[in-house]
C-alpha cells in the first residue's frame, strides 16, 4: 500500500484542475461590443428592426436586452405596432416609428423607449388607447374620431357589462372623439352618445401608454339627438412622460448609466 502523501501527491494536478474550472465557470465572460435596450411602455405588442433586419416582437409592457457586437456601433432602430384583428378587421390606426442614429461605444448600453407619443417638439404624434367600460344593459358599437378626416368605424362591439374593453391605438387629432351607438343604427350621425376632446395634454402628465378610460352608464339612444352626458372619459394617470421635459440628447449618459437615444420620428 502507498503511503498517503503519495496518493496526496498523485491528486494534486486534478485537484488544480478542478478548481481552475470552478473559477472559470464563476468569472463572468468578458464580452465585447455594446447593449440595446427596447422598452414597449404600450398595451400592443411592437415589431422591431435594428439596422433593417427584424429581431421579432417585443410584448407589450417589457423591456428587451439585445447584445451587439463592437462591429455594429451605428445602430437605426425602427418598431410597428401589431394591430388587434377582430371579426377580420384590423383594428386601430397605423403606428410606428424610427429612432435616430446614434453612435454607441464598446459597454454602451442604449434605451429605446416606445411609448405613445412619437416624435417631438413640432414634429410629434399623439396615440391613445380607449379602454370602453359599457356599465348599461345594451351592446354599444364604437367609432373612433368620427365626422374627422381619420374617422374609424371599428365595428367594434362592446357588450353590456363589460370593463375597460381595449380596442387598440388611434391618432389624438384637434377634435378626437369616442362615440357609441347602437349596432342597429349603423353609426347614424344622430343617435349616439359621445365626448369630443382634444389634444390638451401636458406631455409630461399623459399616460405614457395612451391609456383613456372611457366609462359609458347610458344606453346610447334610439331616435334622439346625441346631445346627452355619455358618462365619464379620463386619462389614465399611470406615471409621467419623463424624457419630454429631460433635458439630454440622443446620445447622452443618463443617471443610470444608460445612454438616452433620444425620441423617435413618427412614418408619414
Amino acid at each position: 500500500m502507498k503511503p498517503i502523501r503519495y496518493l496526496l501527491a498523485a491528486m494534486l494536478p486534478l485537484a488544480a484542475l478542478l478548481l481552475a474550472s470552478c473559477q472559470d465557470a464563476a468569472a463572468p465572460a468578458a464580452i465585447k461590443g455594446n447593449v440595446i435596450a427596447i422598452e414597449n411602455i404600450l398595451f400592443s405588442p411592437v415589431v422591431v428592426k435594428i439596422n433593417g433586419i427584424n429581431i421579432g416582437v417585443v410584448p407589450a409592457d417589457t423591456t428587451i436586452f439585445i447584445q451587439r457586437g463592437w462591429l455594429d456601433k451605428s445602430v437605426v432602430v425602427d418598431w410597428q405596432t401589431v394591430m388587434p384583428v377582430e371579426n377580420g378587421k384590423t383594428l386601430g390606426d397605423s403606428m410606428g416609428a424610427t429612432f435616430t442614429d446614434i453612435g454607441l461605444n464598446d459597454g454602451d448600453t442604449a434605451l429605446y423607449s416606445i411609448d405613445a407619443v412619437v416624435g417631438s417638439g413640432a414634429n410629434v404624434d399623439l396615440f391613445f388607447a380607449p379602454h370602453i367600460t359599457n356599465n348599461s344593459a345594451v351592446p354599444m358599437q364604437v367609432g373612433i374620431n368620427m365626422e374627422t378626416a381619420v374617422e374609424n368605424r371599428t365595428d367594434v362591439v362592446v357588450p353590456g357589462g363589460t370593463q375597460a374593453r381595449y380596442i387598440g391605438y388611434y391618432l389624438l387629432v384637434p377634435n378626437t372623439n369616442i362615440r357609441v351607438y347602437r349596432p342597429e343604427v349603423a353609426y347614424s350621425p344622430l343617435l349616439f352618445l359621445g365626448r369630443d376632446f382634444g389634444v390638451d395634454f401636458d406631455l409630461n402628465t399623459i399616460s405614457v401608454s395612451g391609456r383613456l378610460d372611457c366609462i359609458f352608464n347610458n344606453p346610447p339612444p334610439r331616435t334622439k339627438s346625441g346631445d346627452v352626458p355619455a358618462g365619464i372619459i379620463a386619462p389614465h394617470q399611470k406615471g409621467g412622460r419623463a424624457n419630454v421635459s429631460q433635458p439630454l440628447q440622443a446620445g447622452q449618459r443618463m443617471a443610470n448609466g444608460y445612454i438616452w437615444a433620444g425620441d423617435d420620428q413618427p412614418r408619414h
